[in-house]
């Protein structure tokens, strides 16, 4: 009796499935493609605190737009960069 040979079942099935394996990243560009912003949001969070460069950058974007969530306005006080409201020991004074 022959031996059944897993390894073209195995390459058949990523082939015909292989939208089924995509991570939060994809998930999350989908979900924006399609113009849901909350679920976007969520599945970039997700991606991102997975280490997710492509979702860090997409989140950031998403926050500076105001798309989903709510808009960063706050700026930095005119003269220091933000390492001072990070919290660093010294602010750095830009000069004009």
């Amino acid at each position: 009796m022959k031996r059944f040979a897993p390894i073209p079942v195995i390459a058949l099935a990523l082939l015909i499935g292989g939208n089924a394996w995509a991570g939060a990243y994809e998930d999350g560009l989908a979900a924006l493609g399609g113009g849901d912003h909350a679920t976007a949001v969520k599945k970039y969070r997700e991606a991102g605190l997975q280490g997710d460069a492509r979702a860090q950058l997409d989140l950031g974007v998403m926050y500076d737009t105001g798309k989903g969530v709510k808009k960063i306005t706050r700026k930095p006080s005119s003269g220091t960069d933000w390492r001072h409201h990070r919290g660093s020991p010294s602010p750095i004074t830009i000069s004009a």
